[in-house]
């Protein structure tokens, strides 16, 4: 089973990531919106042994409840040179999500989980990826039009483990396991 934890969206929050979506003039492999969501860690593979221990060490995690606000837009890398591979929608500073995704990463790294290869979690959200580089202009033009890309604040009330199955036409996610939050 391949898993990872992330927060999930609303329906008006993946509306509005959809109509940015197709706003776009360039050609990427756009997200599903039933897809959207702000990964907190992945964990890949696992056993029964081992999801039954990450599970275990996740339900520990209690923080309280906080809002979240999506913001901006980039892409991955950063710099004009390598190609884009990742279009994203940015987060607002917040110290509340940085600390549930450290108590996240310190539980799982506790029960066996290798420590993450980004050493600096950078949240986003990931609306698109490229096989091929888009047009660079037409790229450069959308992130600077929606810079000021902005949702409403999002009340955090959970985290959730998701089971990621790969089709021939999409990943597909799928909700297993909610650790709510206090509050």
């Amino acid at each position: 089973m391949r898993i990872f934890v992330a927060i999930p969206f609303p329906q008006p929050v993946k509306d509005l990531l959809s109509a940015l979506a197709q706003s776009a003039t360039f050609k990427g492999k756009w997200e599903h919106p039933d897809n959207y969501h702000l990964t907190l860690r992945f964990i890949g593979d696992v056993d029964e042994e081992g999801y039954a221990r990450y599970v275990a060490a996740l339900k520990t995690i209690q923080p309280p409840a906080f809002p979240m606000t999506l913001q901006g837009v980039g892409r991955f890398p950063t710099e004009p040179q390598p190609p884009p591979r990742v279009l994203w929608v940015g987060v607002a500073p917040s110290a509340e999500l940085i600390g549930l995704e450290k108590a996240i990463s310190a539980v799982l790294e506790a029960n066996g989980l290798p420590k993450d290869k980004y050493e600096i979690y950078h949240p986003h959200m990931t609306v698109a990826r490229f096989k091929e580089n888009p047009s660079s202009e037409a790229l450069e033009q959308f992130i600077e039009q929606n810079a000021s890309f902005q949702t409403d604040p999002v009340q955090v009330n959970a985290f959730v483990l998701y089971q990621s199955t790969l089709t021939p036409q999409r990943a597909v996610y799928t909700e297993i396991e909610r650790f709510p939050l206090k509050g």
